[in-house]
């Protein structure tokens, strides 16, 4: 409606909502723009006055996503200077699709199921298995998003202030082949589509755009770039998920220490003259 518009025109950014639907609309790009609700308090207004009455009915996930939402719409236009702030608003839009990828019908991805259990030796067995198997999935593939735009940032070739980064060309900055392979399944056009997950990655994509580059790449090495971003990332995206299966960054120093000293075993304890090699 006008109101809207006018907001728009001043703003460049809108949060809609009846109380119970919310919608953000986004003046700054090239899309329609069009107030489709992307968050549901309740599906009709009796659900929720009861809700307003009772508020211990309302679904934890649904609370979450809810706040993930405002989150999002509130800090649409700030720019993002520091690597812990850039892994935590990917984390959102990885929890959003995750939660999608959820509800979606993943059986497209069972030849990509199969190879990560030969490939990890595990079994993802039952509900607790296919809810990790679709954890690992978002985690890679958004951790392929972050390590590609890295690399995209610091091509000598790209002109950052000329184009922006686009999610589809993340696969040719890829250099860890499971990465990659990883990537490429899950976002070839008829699986994203399928999975729901295009808007996702599209929102995502352009929170990079968002990103004062040489503020926040001063603050480390652009080798150690994903160090900076994966401990965040996993404590924003699922902290829960991340202390049941024991996931942690193992530090540089520490893994180097780890493998000279194995190395050191070898050679002079075991009699191994090559040691590791």
């Amino acid at each position: 409606g006008s109101q809207v518009y006018r907001y728009l025109r001043k703003y460049r950014g809108v949060l809609v909502t009846n109380y119970r639907e919310f919608a953000f609309i986004d003046g700054t790009g090239d899309e329609a723009l069009i107030a489709r609700p992307e968050r549901q308090l309740a599906a009709s207004e009796a659900e929720f006055w009861q809700l307003v009455q009772d508020p211990s009915q309302l679904d934890p996930e649904v609370a979450m996503l809810l706040g993930d939402f405002l989150g999002l719409s509130l800090r649409y236009s700030v720019p993002i200077t520091e690597p812990k702030e850039l892994a935590q608003e990917l984390a959102v839009h990885a929890r959003r699709a995750r939660a999608d990828l959820a509800e979606a019908d993943i059986s497209r991805l069972d030849t990509l199921r199969s190879e990560l259990e030969q490939s990890l030796g595990i079994e993802f067995v039952g509900t607790r298995g296919t809810r990790f198997f679709i954890a690992t999935i978002v985690q890679t593939v958004f951790y392929g998003l972050f390590s590609a735009w890295a690399q995209w940032s610091r091509d000598p070739k790209v002109d950052v202030n000329e184009a922006p980064f686009k999610w589809r060309h993340a696969g040719k900055y890829l250099r860890v082949p499971v990465l990659q392979d990883v990537f490429d399944e899950v976002t070839k056009s008829a699986n994203v589509r399928a999975l729901d997950i295009e808007a996702h990655l599209d929102r995502a994509g352009r929170v990079f755009s968002r990103v004062r580059q040489d503020e926040l790449f001063s603050k480390f090495d652009g080798e150690a770039a994903i160090e900076y971003f994966y401990e965040p990332f996993l404590e924003a995206y699922d902290p829960a998920l991340r202390q049941e299966f024991g996931v942690w960054y193992t530090p540089r120093p520490l893994v180097n220490y780890m493998v000279e000293r194995v190395d050191t075993i070898l050679r002079e304890e075991l009699g191994i003259e090559d040691g590791l090699a």
